[in-house]
């Protein structure tokens, strides 16, 4: 995956599902200039349900059959913005093949009952994922209680008629990377948390990030800063994290007292868990609410809300995250 002047004319995937979607469209990319007597390049893949590629693959291909509004094995097409024009145009045709438990002769043949087993389950979610191969899953999903229709606000709940904020506690939330990391600005009203802005700097230092902090956020007075154990770490410059972003914060003159969050990360999943849950059901595209949530997270927050659903167990460990997912919303 770090070769990007390959080109491939045919690619084919097994078990997709194992495959975050940067590993997916990098091989994507790279699939080009079909030979003298080949009409076009193609990508072929196959998965199940279950893994870390559950939800890209579920938005990608299978919820359109899901949903019934695209025919099982029919390509459709796909349109976006010419790159030069800007004008929206076909690009390609996608197509997608849902099989079912009874389509596969071997497990047929060798094991006639398992069908029937699989009929006594009682959980419908379990049921749908290995009989009929559904990608609606929230069974390996790290978040099962995750529910946009739930989780997700407008115009944020703690403003009053005036727009201004009805609590007194503002904090903000940070997790470091070296790549990108993530800012959240929440309020305080008991017992809920309203997160109400996402800053989500990538590939810059640590100074430079607390500078977007600083302009984003101006005028706004703060309580405490909750930064990750991780800021303890020290850096290829001799100093930690934490140092840099003290620095930062005193040089811009944007200062907002620090505080360190739960180290332990499981501990932090159940925290994260227990402002996420919920008690209701949702119907048609409706949500009826019996015990609401803690948390609730602005609209505009895209990336948060991007990553909720697309994250999921580690196969090794089922109470903590898979590797290599986009998890700093949630980390921090």
């Amino acid at each position: 995956l770090e070769d990007y002047q390959r080109e491939y004319h045919y690619v084919a995937i097994d078990q997709a599902e194992q495959w975050p979607l940067y590993w997916y469209e990098f091989l994507f990319a790279q699939v080009r200039n079909p030979p003298p007597g080949m009409p076009s390049c193609y990508m072929r893949s196959a998965s199940n349900p279950g893994g870390i590629g559950t939800y890209w693959i579920s938005q990608r291909f299978t919820t359109r059959i899901e949903k019934g509004l695209m025919p099982d094995a029919q390509p459709w097409p796909v349109y976006g913005p010419d790159p030069d024009t800007g004008e929206t145009r076909f690009f390609f045709w996608r197509c997608a093949h849902r099989l079912e438990a009874r389509d596969n002769p071997v497990i047929i043949d060798r094991d006639p009952g398992y069908r029937r087993r699989l009929a006594s389950l009682t959980d419908p979610r379990i049921l749908n994922m290995f009989a009929l191969g559904s990608y609606d899953d929230p069974i390996t999903a790290f978040f099962p209680e995750w529910e946009p229709l739930v989780h997700v606000e407008g115009p944020p709940l703690f403003l009053d008629e005036a727009g201004e904020p009805r609590s007194v506690y503002r904090f903000m939330s940070y997790d470091y990377g070296s790549d990108q990391a993530c800012f959240h600005c929440a309020a305080y009203e008991r017992p809920l948390i309203h997160v109400y802005r996402e800053i989500y700097p990538k590939r810059l230092p640590i100074r430079q990030q607390w500078e977007m902090v600083a302009e984003e956020c101006a005028g706004e007075r703060f309580n405490w800063l909750v930064v990750g154990h991780d800021t303890n770490r020290t850096e290829a410059n001799g100093r930690t994290i934490l140092e840099q972003l003290m620095e930062a914060m005193y040089d811009t003159g944007f200062v907002v007292p620090i505080v360190q969050g739960i180290v332990n990360r499981k501990t932090k999943w159940e925290r994260l868990r227990s402002v996420l849950y919920w008690k209701g059901q949702v119907r048609m595209g409706e949500a009826t609410i019996e015990e609401p949530p803690r948390l609730r997270i602005a609209s505009t927050c895209r990336i948060t809300l991007r990553t909720f659903p697309q994250l999921r167990r580690s196969r090794q460990d089922l109470d903590n995250l898979a590797e290599g997912q986009e998890d700093h919303p949630q980390d921090s």
